[in-house]
């Protein structure tokens, strides 16, 4: 009984982590139905920006470059005191905070491949006082995705 209660359960959670899952809304142009939910992890990333306060974040406001996420680019800071797989976001010419360390290695690797990221805006919240809780990003590797999905579609 007990053995039949935790399968139940395990499978709920299971269920109701895909169902919350983002991913594919946000990103209504990305074909990614052949590809499989696990490989997805290594090209899309949930981010809330790092250090936000610190830099361009209310001139960019200001300026209109955050409405609608345009303008939004990943530039590599290899020569950064603090993390030497650094990655600056931008929104124009305002840098608006870096991705957090604990993914910047994987980013970083991917950019410097040369991958190209698409990127969106997923929450805004400007009144917030957590630097971590002001403004989350989507971002979509490209040039992997569309890899993974020309791999897992055999001609």
């Amino acid at each position: 009984m007990i053995y039949f209660v935790l399968v139940l359960l395990v499978g709920l959670l299971l269920f109701l982590r895909k169902k919350n899952s983002r991913e594919v809304d946000i990103f209504p142009n990305c074909p990614i139905g052949s590809v499989q939910y696990a490989s997805m992890r290594e090209y899309y990333f949930e981010i809330p920006v790092a250090g936000v306060p610190h830099y361009d974040y209310e001139k960019a406001c200001m300026g209109g470059k955050l409405v609608h996420g345009k303008d939004l680019s990943l530039k590599r800071e290899p020569n950064n005191e603090f993390d030497r797989k650094a990655v600056a976001i931008y929104a124009a010419q305002y840098k608006i905070g870096y991705v957090p360390r604990k993914v910047s290695f994987k980013i970083a690797n991917q950019i410097d491949s040369n991958d190209i990221f698409e990127i969106k805006i997923l929450d805004h919240d400007p009144g917030n006082k957590n630097d971590f809780e002001i403004l989350k990003l989507g971002l979509l590797n490209t040039t992997l995705k569309n890899k993974k999905t020309i791999d897992s579609n055999p001609s």
